[in-house]
């Protein structure tokens, strides 16, 4: 019996901002896996990628990056939770080759049609390209079956209603994942701070909660309330609520008012903990990859959907402060992925000529050339990018 029910994660062909949310599974799910992330998911005129990303594989010759382009369809919603079909997937062999990638990866919440498996089958054995498909019960597997952390986060933000039930299938407290840990003696300072740290984590379950049930005009409030945690912040804070601020991020397009993408904002710059040691450094490079999908997500919405180039500038200077950061990390990995996030971004608006991006574009290179600044004041604007970001009436 299925323990994961995929219908917990929106339809597709909704307008309320949720439609992509299956998208989103598949990026996080992935990255869970350990594949790193090339091209973000985007709606539009994208030439049938949803996302692409790359697999590093280690064997006796040396290392091997796989690239995957990846379609993510999500059909659980669908009568009878119908299979996806050959039609679904036209044009496979030349979207994987226009896009210079080694393989098609489908992610399913349903299974693949006996057509499909049979036409990717002929795909496989061909040679031309390899092929793999995550269907609802591998995708399940694969989350159950090593619940980290990582994936338990994942489980509890995509399923919470199918994770609370596999927890009391399981006992309630224990995991799958704990280990039967030798006898070790733990201080009391230990002990304090686990309580502490429990504590503060169930408090943000209830303020995102309580933040989910409210309009966009009435959250202010509750995002304000966040700022009592940061005196307490460590890692394990930190990456709850900038965990909380990407699924934010990500309805930008649903009507995200500047006042909510400024509080953002802050609480990034907030909880974002400055490493003073070599463990604090990869686990602060952690958090910095999530704050470079808040930018993201900021960044695209509301430049494609929005026309908010105020919103589209806090994304960047999220951007800006990564950067200054991945000098104090001394991650020069980093530092390229802030530079690889300003190509993607302007590859994507350039991709889009039916729409008139002169000024999303314009803000983009005002940004990029303004990255060598250790300050986190905005750039300076001129004609309408002053009028739409410094001089609008509030």
């Amino acid at each position: 019996m299925p323990i994961i029910d995929f219908r917990e994660i929106p339809q597709a062909n909704t307008g309320n901002g949720d439609q992509d949310t299956f998208e989103l599974f598949a990026r996080d799910f992935l990255e869970a896996m350990g594949f790193i992330i090339i091209q973000q998911p985007f709606r539009g005129a994208d030439g049938k990628k949803d996302l692409i990303v790359d697999e590093l594989r280690i064997g006796n010759e040396g290392k091997t990056v796989i690239r995957w382009l990846v379609s993510a369809k999500h059909n659980a919603h669908s009568s009878k939770a119908r299979a996806v079909n050959d039609a679904d997937e036209p044009d496979i062999l030349d979207r994987v080759v226009s896009n210079h990638c080694h393989g098609f990866m489908g992610i399913y919440s349903t299974l693949p049609s006996t057509t499909l498996h049979n036409k990717l089958e002929k795909y496989k054995s061909s040679g031309k390209i390899e092929v793999t498909t995550y269907d609802r019960e591998r995708l399940e597997n694969a989350i159950i079956s090593n619940l980290d952390a990582q994936r338990e986060s994942l489980f509890l933000r995509y399923f919470s209603v199918s994770y609370q039930k596999y927890k009391e299938l399981k006992g309630g407290d224990r995991m799958p994942f704990e280990e039967q840990a030798s006898p070790c003696i733990i201080s009391d300072e230990q002990v304090f701070q686990a309580c502490k740290d429990a504590i503060i984590v169930l408090e943000i379950e209830k303020l995102k909660f309580k933040y989910s049930k409210l309009e966009w005009k009435d959250g202010e409030e509750v995002l304000n309330e966040f700022h009592q945690f940061a005196e307490h912040s460590n890692h394990r804070i930190s990456y709850e609520v900038l965990l909380f601020l990407s699924y934010l991020a990500d309805k930008t397009r649903g009507g995200m008012p500047s006042e909510t993408a400024s509080s953002i904002y802050w609480l990034v710059l907030t909880f974002y903990v400055h490493p003073t040691n070599e463990v604090e450094k990869e686990r602060a490079n952690e958090l910095a990859q999530l704050c470079i999908r808040i930018a993201f997500s900021l960044i695209y919405d509301a430049s494609i959907y929005s026309n908010n180039m105020e919103i589209a500038a806090y994304g960047y200077n999220i951007l800006k402060f990564v950067y200054s950061k991945s000098f104090e990390i001394g991650s020069s990995k980093l530092r390229e992925g802030v530079l690889k996030q300003f190509e993607e971004i302007e590859r994507i608006f350039h991709q889009r000529e039916h729409q008139d991006l002169t000024l999303a574009i314009e803000l983009l290179n005002v940004f990029r050339d303004d990255l060598g600044s250790k300050s986190l004041a905005l750039p300076p604007f001129s004609g309408k990018l002053y009028e739409l970001i410094i001089d609008k009436p509030r």
